[in-house]
């Protein structure tokens, strides 16, 4: 099996973009009456590209404006008491790196 995610914007500004990635995962089974056995290798190729991103929940680009401090001259800003901007912050998943495995199923009755 294998999945390819081509480049994408993660927020509605279209500033933060994410690389295109492709992910490989493979699985090699025997099936008899009652039992299975399967040899699994997830993430076949190791990569460690970013699978999704988005902003975090909350505040997104605060401007906090805590008021005039003074009256302003006319054409200046003196008097003004303005906040601090906050910057945006984003969350980001990573695949599981590679995984190698062994699955048994084992069915019992008839």
């Amino acid at each position: 099996y294998a999945c390819y995610q081509d480049s994408r914007f993660i927020e509605h500004h279209n500033i933060a973009q994410l690389q295109a990635y492709s992910l490989t995962d493979f699985q090699l089974g025997l099936i008899a009456d009652s039992w299975e056995l399967q040899l699994y290798v997830d993430n076949v190729f190791d990569e460690d590209i970013v699978r999704s991103a988005g902003p975090t929940v909350g505040i997104p680009n605060a401007n906090f404006a805590f008021g005039l401090g003074t009256p302003p001259a006319l054409g200046s800003a003196e008097g003004i008491l303005a906040g601090p901007v906050l910057p945006q912050d984003l969350y980001a998943n990573m695949p599981n790196p590679r995984i190698l495995g062994v699955r048994v199923n084992w069915r019992f009755g008839g």
